[in-house]
């Protein structure tokens, strides 16, 4: 099964995608932290193709999905958050991209999100590939 996270924005506000789900008929939406040449609890990780799989979590105390094989990187996972601030370099789903005044851009309902796709993967394992969005000329 490959889930695909389609990148629409990155900047210095976070990444932000649609994230396409085989079982579920729209799509979710993605945060990440901004793009910073792919260092270690302050960077989204780089556009490719990753092996994930349900695992525990040790700092969430949950199994959870690991994406797996990350350039120089170790313990992605997908997990509720709403902001970039919440994250060390890890995916968080959620159901729109919204803009708050105090917060900034995040992601809405995250916690139903991560449920939903939860869900859908039904504990199997899956690839993601993500890839960077590219307007149609």
């Amino acid at each position: 099964m490959t889930v695909q996270l389609l990148r629409v924005s990155s900047s210095e506000n976070g990444t932000f995608g649609a994230l396409y789900v085989p079982g579920i008929d729209s799509p979710l939406f993605t945060v990440e932290l901004p793009w910073k040449d792919n260092r270690e609890d302050v960077s989204c990780i780089p556009l490719g193709t990753y092996q994930c799989e349900r695992t525990w979590s040790p700092r969430l105390k949950k199994k959870l999905y690991l994406v797996r094989d990350v350039p120089d990187r170790s313990g992605i996972r997908f997990h509720v958050a709403n902001w970039p601030s919440e994250l060390l370099g890890c995916i968080a789903p959620g159901k729109k991209i919204v803009h708050w005044p105090k917060q900034g851009w995040g992601v809405s309902n995250s916690t139903s999100a991560l449920g939903e796709l939860t869900a859908a993967l039904a504990g199997r394992p899956f690839t993601l590939d993500i890839q960077a969005w590219r307007p149609i000329v």
